[in-house]
């Protein structure tokens, strides 16, 4: 994964010729590295649920959701939910 807020790199041929293509799209949660249920997670995270909504949504415990919203932080390398967010919506925080 590039740093944070550097293009994306990408080669590409097109009429025999290599190309270099950069791109300022956001990578998908699941380049992110988080697991399918974390992505979940992570989006309802993003529509603003607490994690009793999450639970309640997913048919989950608590617990279980608290455990992937701490694995979901400690993947992406942020501290908080809001850290979490700026991320993931592009924001400077």
């Amino acid at each position: 994964m590039s740093e944070a807020g550097a293009p994306r790199r990408a080669r590409i041929v097109v009429g025999g010729v290599e190309l270099e293509v950069l791109s300022d799209a956001r990578p998908s949660l699941a380049e992110l590295g988080l697991t399918p249920a974390e992505r979940e997670v992570a989006r309802l995270i993003l529509q603003g649920a607490s994690n009793a909504e999450i639970a309640g949504r997913r048919g989950s415990s608590l617990r279980t959701v608290e455990k992937q919203v701490a694995s979901c932080l400690r993947r992406l390398g942020v501290a908080s939910r809001g850290e979490l967010v700026a991320l993931l919506e592009g924001g400077d925080g």
